[in-house]
């Protein structure tokens, strides 16, 4: 009797494995695609905290203009401070009165508005010229007053100018501002002071540094930057 041998079917032949140049090629390969790639998503979740930021801005704006309208044309105070409060961090009447969200310190007990700068998860920064308050405890007008830097060129914003305390004589009601991506960069360093109307300060692209501004004007619509 013959028997038959047959070839070993598929399920029994034996398995091949990668070699070690096949698989250096596929490292060097995914290496290679991470390294394209990294860059583009920490452009694009640069660019969706900027979108956040002007979003949470055009909302802090309306619970102004909301709150002026209730309150006779007038706008609350810039804040100012070191312990209980951040220096021009938005008003706290905008929670206290249920224009913005609120939350209150853990240590301080002090009421905040509840939206935070995406970039930095700080509060988002308020200033307009007129009356300031210092630590809820003292209030400051006059020369010791809130102030702007306004240029001369309004509303072209660059150039000379001046600092402005009285708010009949500024063009500008007040301004809203992220920190951006980096509060300690180098174009942030150059006299902060007439930060943040000046363009210089502002954020021009998602992957530069610089301020998210909103600037509401008193006879032009509202300043944004890019």
């Amino acid at each position: 009797m013959i028997h038959l041998i047959h070839p070993p079917t598929p399920t029994n032949r034996p398995r091949r494995g990668f070699t070690l140049i096949e698989l250096l090629v596929v490292i060097a390969i995914v290496a290679l695609l991470i390294g394209i790639l990294l860059p583009a998503l920490a452009v694009a979740r640069q660019s969706a905290r900027k979108v956040r930021a002007h979003s949470d801005l055009r909302q802090i704006d309306l619970a102004l203009v909301m709150y002026s309208d209730s309150h006779d044309g007038e706008i609350p105070p810039s804040r100012g401070g070191c312990s209980t409060r951040l220096s021009y961090e938005l008003p706290p009447e905008l929670a206290e009165q249920e224009y913005l969200p609120s939350e209150t310190g853990e240590i301080t007990g002090v009421i905040h508005v509840g939206l935070h700068d995406p970039f930095t998860g700080s509060p988002y920064r308020f200033r307009a010229p007129g009356t300031m308050i210092m630590n809820e405890a003292t209030v400051l007008t006059g020369l010791q007053g809130s102030k702007l830097f306004i240029p001369y060129s309004f509303p072209k914003l660059e150039g000379d100018g001046e600092y402005i305390r009285d708010p009949k004589l500024s063009p500008v009601r007040y301004a809203l501002w992220s920190m951006g991506p980096d509060p300690e960069a180098e174009k942030l360093r150059s006299n902060p002071g007439r930060a943040p109307v000046l363009e210089r300060f502002w954020m021009r692209s998602a992957s530069d540094d610089g301020l998210v501004v909103r600037i509401a004007s008193k006879d032009l619509p509202d300043i944004v930057s890019p």
